[in-house]
């Protein structure tokens, strides 16, 4: 097993073993039994990063963040925008990137690229590799939006 120092390092190795990118779905309003979760944490009004442990959410895939990384970054400056209840923006594989709208408004939105930091974000700080596979949950808010929270988990 290879050990990955940064997101920086994975993304290009995954880059140089893949020709051919997964195939993106992005499915509308996908519930996730965790979204509760994240909605009740006292964490949240701080706006900081956190990773989960397999206790509190069902992990994706690492491959299905950077999958989902890639899509919302090539997506630049179009808006991506959530709702409080929260809204799926990419899933891949058993991946899923889902955001909510915190604070006092029940929607917020920023630059897709700027969700795609807080998936980078998660892939720096969280994946766990147990084994052949790596596995992957958390949340960051978006860069510049701390009203945007950004949850990588399982589909």
């Amino acid at each position: 097993m290879v050990k990955v120092a940064s997101y920086t390092t994975f993304l290009a190795l995954v880059l140089s073993a893949i020709q051919v990118a997964q195939a993106i779905t992005l499915p509308t309003g996908a519930a996730n039994v965790t979204d509760e979760l994240i909605a009740s944490r006292d964490i949240l009004a701080k706006r900081d990063g956190r990773c989960y442990p397999t206790s509190e959410a069902t992990p994706g895939d690492v491959g299905g963040a950077v999958d989902c990384n890639n899509y919302l970054l090539g997506l630049g400056t179009k808006a991506c925008t959530v709702s409080r209840g929260g809204t799926v923006m990419c899933h891949s594989g058993r991946t899923i990137v889902k955001g909510f709208a915190v604070g006092d408004s029940d929607t917020a939105s920023s630059y897709c690229r700027d969700v795609a930091t807080a998936v980078a974000w998660v892939l720096d700080n969280c994946p766990a590799c147990p084994q052949d596979s790596c596995n992957i949950a958390g949340y960051q808010a978006a860069g510049g939006n701390g009203n945007l929270l950004v949850k990588v988990s399982g589909a």
